[in-house]
């Protein structure tokens, strides 16, 4: 028998150098179950990194990572290539990802 989680969900959108970041949250009363991330075009290389670093975030969570700290590594991510989504410039995934689980925090607190 599957057991039931009832968790809620939260989908985000955010435009990254690589394209169009899609993230799932699957959450209960703002404390973090899963993370799912996927960027296309899927199969290539980048998609498959993207999903793997989901699944690391939703198991370092499990595990005790904190969320802030999560958000401040993930935020430490550089590169050259520079694009603005509403109004806040974003240089990576891993950076996107930060930004989402930042505004995910700040409105689950």
């Amino acid at each position: 028998m599957i057991a039931k989680k009832n968790l809620e969900s939260v989908y985000y959108q955010i435009n990254t150098p690589e394209g169009t970041l899609h993230v799932h949250i699957d959450h209960k009363k703002g404390s973090i179950d899963e993370v799912f991330l996927r960027i296309a075009p899927v199969g290539t290389q980048i998609s498959n990194l993207t999903s793997m670093l989901g699944v690391f975030i939703s198991e370092s969570l499990k595990r005790g990572l904190p969320l802030d700290k999560a958000i401040k590594h993930l935020n430490t991510s550089k590169s050259e290539k520079r694009i603005l989504h509403e109004n806040i410039s974003i240089e990576t995934i891993e950076q996107a990802v930060g930004i989402v689980l930042k505004d995910f925090s700040d409105k689950h607190k």
